[in-house]
């Protein structure tokens, strides 16, 4: 896990690109949907908010 935190403006969403170029396997969280729209138009893949990326629902069927 690494977290990446400045004011805005300052270029997180470009050097958290840079960072994850060459691993593997990324997800990119924020803590506000504003925040993982400008990540993803940053060229952050993926990026959503901490709240979605933990609470994924599994299968319906199960409850």
């Amino acid at each position: 896990m690494f977290r990446l935190f400045g004011w805005a403006g300052t270029g997180k969403s470009t050097l958290a690109v840079h960072l994850a170029q060459d691993v593997h396997s990324v997800k990119f969280a924020a803590f506000t949907g504003k925040a993982a729209l400008v990540m993803r138009k940053r060229g952050c893949k993926g990026a959503q908010t901490i709240h979605s990326l933990i609470y994924t629902l599994v299968s319906e069927k199960e409850g």
